[in-house]
């Protein structure tokens, strides 16, 4: 299973200390292969990722409602030109661009 964490950003909070821990767990398991998906590529865990070898992809979008339908059809792009088989998203902004 191929599954996409989508969140805002990899900042220091509890929703995204959840994803980063989720996405370290799944990667050690066999058969799960997780990406982390976030709108905007900034935060202190990113580094937690990289260590752990999972990937992380960027919408490269600015966290605001002016944003979300391009974030969109940068994730639809994304997941057209991946393996990703699932998006579980994390947060306000997040679950409305993954829903669209």
């Amino acid at each position: 299973m191929k599954p996409g964490l989508l969140i805002n950003d990899l900042r220091n909070g509890g929703a995204e200390r959840l994803v980063v821990d989720l996405a370290v767990e799944l990667n050690e398991r066999d058969g799960i292969a997780p990406t982390v998906l976030v709108a905007n590529g900034t935060g202190e865990l990113l580094s937690t990722l990289d260590a752990s070898g999972v990937p992380v992809r960027s919408l490269d979008v600015e966290i605001s409602t002016l944003t979300v339908l391009r974030a969109a059809r940068v994730l639809s792009k994304l997941l057209a030109a991946s393996d990703i088989e699932l998006v579980h998203s994390h947060l306000s902004y997040s679950h409305v661009v993954g829903r669209l």
